[in-house]
Parts: C-alpha cells; structure tokens; sequence
C-alpha cells in the first residue's frame, strides 16, 4: 500500500512536502501548542505526531483499549486533544504536552439509538469525519446519520443540527433542517462551518447552531471558482478555518478556499492524486496527499 506525503502550502503558495505518512492516514490536526501536526491512524490504532520542523513521525497517544482513532480536534486554547474512534461508544481526551499523564474516556457502552441528552452510549456505530470544538463542547460529523452531534464536557451529548433525513434543507430550527452524509468540521470560536458533502455545499453555522450562510449550489457536480453568487462546489470534504478564510479539500483532488470578509471561492492548489485531511497552522495550511 502506497504512503502519503503531508505537505504545506504555504502563505506564497509554494507546495513543500514535510514528511511522509502511513498509507492508512485519516485526519490531521495542527497543535498550537507543540507547533506539530497531528494524525490519527486507525489502522495502526494510535495517534501519531508529525515534527513539522524536521519531519520525523512517532506514534504519540496509544493504547491497548484505543480503538480505531478516526477524527480528532483540540480545545479552544489548544491544551486538549479530543480523539473519536470509528464504531465505538466513547472518545478521548488528553493533553497534548503530555498525552499519558492525563487520559480518560468520555462515555460508556450503551443504546444504538440516538436520544437527546442521553449518554454516550448513543455514539455507538456513529462513523465520525470531522470533529471540532466550540461552545465549550466537542462537535463531530455523523455522516450516516446525516447529523451533527455535541457532546459536552460532562459526557452528555444531543443532536445539534440536522433532522436525520438525509436531504437539503434551512429552517428556524436546527433539528428540523436537513442535511446529506456531512463530512467535515471545524470553527474559529464562534462561527462553525460544516461540509454538506452530499448536497455539495458548505454552510455557516453561529454559535446558536442556526445556518446564517450557504456556499455553493445543492446539487451541483462541479467545482467552478468566483463571487458567491456563481460558484460552485463538487464533493467538499474534510474543511479548516482561520479569522480570514475557509479551506477545504474539494472531490478529493483540490484545495478550495473561501474569502470570508467577500465569500469569493477560489482554487489554491490542484493535485494529480488524492488529497486527504486539511489542518491550518501560522505556516499556511498542511495537507495529505497520496503520493503518485
């Protein structure tokens, strides 16, 4: 099985491969406060740690009863790392100087119903993509479910955007609207954007969870770069956020962004293989890609 190479694209555009990753890589996040980039494996059931200074790669939280490690995200001030697994009740949390000295789960074996403020045992068979956090609460993408979920920091979770039928949809409330097999998350603090993989659109949502803004058309099956008012999104995937723009892997093979300050769409960077997981950093922005 091929590897995959992480690579930066930095703030002049300029494409400069870190280091190279395990083939079975799914979900990056950069640290703000080891200044490393992060990466779960589930394959290999650990999280590994990428030195973005000399590109060596270690496994960097791990454990026995880990699981398969799927998504993962950090606090709002960067001291925490949260890790979800794929088809397991639970997720973890640690710190990020220190993964071993402060583990624990959140959540235990339950129901395979979803129920509002019921415990985690509700994750049960969830299929996370992307995590981010906000509001004091770990939120992750349930794509099968067509749902997002928040679970807060006593391990309660609920349903906080999406109806559960898959669809397009806006309404007043947050429940009610629809959304199709949602892959990626993330969100500055205080606005949360979500890629509506299957409606081929990302929304914006506040810190109400209402949706204040959509790019792209639903429906649409191709990427085409402009205002707000014309473009258009293919398949967007795993996303990243700063205080100036949004970026995201677009049907595998491109790196879009979105101006926020005028919501212009663009095409920063286009790959001949597949593109994977999409973190930002002071740098620029890391990415993983197949190698050809």
């Amino acid at each position: 099985m091929q590897s995959k190479n992480l690579c930066l694209l930095d703030k002049h555009g300029a494409r400069i491969v870190v280091a190279e990753l395990p083939a079975t890589v799914t979900a990056i996040a950069y640290s703000r406060v080891v200044k490393d980039v992060m990466f779960c494996d589930p394959e290999g059931e650990y999280v590994g740690r990428v030195s973005v200074g000399d590109g060596s790669v270690k496994r960097w939280f791990s454990r026995a009863d880990l699981g398969k490690p799927s998504g993962l995200c950090q606090s709002g001030n960067g001291t925490l790392m949260y890790v979800k697994t794929d088809n397991e009740p639970y997720f973890w949390r640690f710190t990020t100087e220190n993964p071993s000295a402060s583990m624990r789960v959140l959540g235990t074996s339950g129901s395979n119903a979803y129920l509002d403020l019921n415990r985690s045992g509700a994750m049960e068979q969830d299929k996370p993509n992307g995590l981010c956090f906000m509001n004091n609460s770990v939120y992750w993408a349930s794509r099968d479910r067509h749902r997002i979920i928040q679970a807060t920091t006593n391990s309660w979770i609920k349903v906080a955007y999406g109806s559960g039928r898959k669809g397009f949809s806006m309404t007043n409330n947050p429940q009610v609207s629809s959304l199709d097999s949602p892959c990626g998350l993330c969100s500055d603090g205080n606005r949360m954007f979500v890629s509506d993989t299957g409606n081929g659109v990302v929304r914006e949502l506040n810190g109400n969870m209402m949706c204040v803004a959509v790019f792209g058309k639903p429906g649409a099956a191709k990427a085409v770069d402009g205002p707000r008012s014309v473009a258009i999104l293919s398949k967007p995937l795993d996303i990243c956020c700063d205080s100036e723009r949004v970026v995201f892997v677009d049907d595998g093979i491109l790196l879009r962004q979105i101006t926020r300050l005028s919501g212009e769409i663009s095409t920063i960077y286009s790959s001949s293989s597949r593109i994977g997981g999409v973190t930002r950093s002071p740098a620029g922005v890391y990415f993983v890609e197949d190698t050809i």
